[in-house]
């Protein structure tokens, strides 16, 4: 039996690797963070190190066949069930990239997530967090990419139906609850 595969989106800075990370401290999961997954795969293919920079900079649709294969490889071996650490839509800097329907559905998601939190909570973290550059946005700017995040996993909920639980950003609770339901009988 495959491992079921919960897929956790939010926009960049929301805290969603902080709520995975808080979970799996506790639970029996797999933790797969996508942009971590691709640039390890983008790299075994040019031989050369990737950034989070570069990814979204790059052919960011054309990255997904990559990031299918790379996580089929891991699905392969799970036994656990597997917290997919995602995007549904990505700031490229020019524009706003929606991530397919047929990719949600090429990862085998049988669950969704999605973390939303106050635009300047999104904006202070990033700041914040000397490790990756993104792109400046306005409050209203990050308003409208979360609503446009929403909009993509509705859209996948309705497309795939998949379950959707949307989480405030920190609530540790409503998040462990949202995965107990996904994983029903796990710990």
């Amino acid at each position: 039996m495959t491992a079921p595969v919960i897929a956790v989106f939010g926009l960049s800075g929301v805290g969603k690797s902080w709520l995975i990370g808080r979970y799996a401290q506790h639970g029996s999961v797999v933790h797969v963070q996508g942009s971590q997954l691709l640039r390890e795969a983008k790299a075994e293919l040019l031989g050369e190190t990737v950034t989070s920079d570069e990814l979204r900079r790059g052919a960011v649709l054309d990255n997904q066949a990559l990031l299918i294969q790379a996580f089929a490889r891991v699905r392969e071996t799970a036994t656990k069930p597997i917290i997919f650490d995602g995007h549904c839509v990505v700031d490229d800097g020019t524009q706003l990239l929606e991530i397919p329907t047929e990719v949600i559905a090429s990862l085998a998601v049988s669950h969704l997530v999605l973390v939303e939190g106050p635009p300047n909570l999104i904006i202070q973290r990033r700041q914040d967090d000397p490790t990756r550059v993104r792109p400046l946005r306005t409050e209203d700017e990050i308003f409208h990419h979360q609503q446009h995040a929403k909009f993509m996993c509705l859209l996948y909920h309705q497309k795939l139906g998949l379950p959707l639980d949307v989480i405030a950003a920190g609530d540790e609770k409503a998040f462990a609850d949202a995965l107990s339901a996904a994983t029903p009988g796990r710990s």
